[in-house]
């Protein structure tokens, strides 16, 4: 199968994410230049947590990258080693995410643009140190009236590990076909909640509770939500 790729302007980088675990600490990356003149890239290493359902990135020194900078020449490709610097956790996955940024060179009058504005392009991957046990319970979710069309939908991940959702569907009544799942909604990381609107005539909506039962389609494999329906009270949130 063809590795999955991210690619900004000129630069392209693969695999799209990273994820070391026991004995396998090491891992690595390959950035290539499809254009026509030398690029410079710089790695910057970020923790990644999910506070209040948001991305938070923190300056961190978790991981080692090397090289942290260095140059593509046109039509070729470098190698990025990425290793933890103090070893797999033992409890709880630690997420992280690498910002491949190209710095802008300087250039003459002619190749300047109308602006004179430099853009630096950015990339960037996961990388997940998994914990030496999994633990991979059913999601919670909780849903919720929004504001008369619309409805809230927050779910939980209780385990020690990410899931990456692709999708989610109602399953589990033989005399309906199954809802349309819903399109991907990004990553849930271990012990973190995530919310998303949806509205009122989504099948999502319309069949919790009442035909089916939730299925997210995961990275990990399918994973049963266990769901509640609530009110608008603040305090059903």
């Amino acid at each position: 199968m063809a590795t999955p790729t991210h690619a900004a302007g000129h630069f392209e980088v693969r695999p799209v994410r990273i994820e070391l675990s026991h004995p396998q600490d090491i891992g690595s990356v390959e950035l290539g230049n499809r254009g026509p003149t030398p690029i410079t890239i710089q790695a910057d290493v970020r923790s990644w947590s999910q506070e209040t359902g948001q991305s938070t990135y923190l300056a961190s020194e978790g991981l080692l990258v090397s090289p942290p900078i260095f140059v593509v020449e046109p039509g070729k490709r470098q190698v990025v080693r990425v290793g933890l610097r103090q070893g797999i956790p033992v409890d709880v996955e630690q997420a992280f995410r690498i910002f491949f940024t190209e710095i802008p060179t300087a250039r003459d009058d002619a190749s300047s643009s109308a602006t004179g504005v430099d853009i630096s392009l950015r990339l960037a991957i996961p990388v997940f140190a998994a914990p030496q046990a999994l633990l991979e319970p059913p999601l919670e979710g909780k849903l919720r009236s929004s504001d008369g069309d619309r409805f809230e939908l927050s779910l939980s991940n209780p385990g020690n590990v990410h899931v990456q959702i692709r999708q989610l569907k109602c399953e589990g009544d033989p005399r309906h076909p199954p809802a349309d799942g819903q399109p991907v909604l990004g990553y849930l990381l271990a012990g973190s909640q995530r919310r998303f609107l949806l509205t009122a005539d989504d099948p999502t909506v319309t069949r919790i509770g009442q035909s089916c039962h939730l299925v997210a389609d995961t990275d990990r494999g399918p994973r049963t939500v266990e769901i509640h329906r609530t009110g608008e009270e603040a305090g059903d949130r």
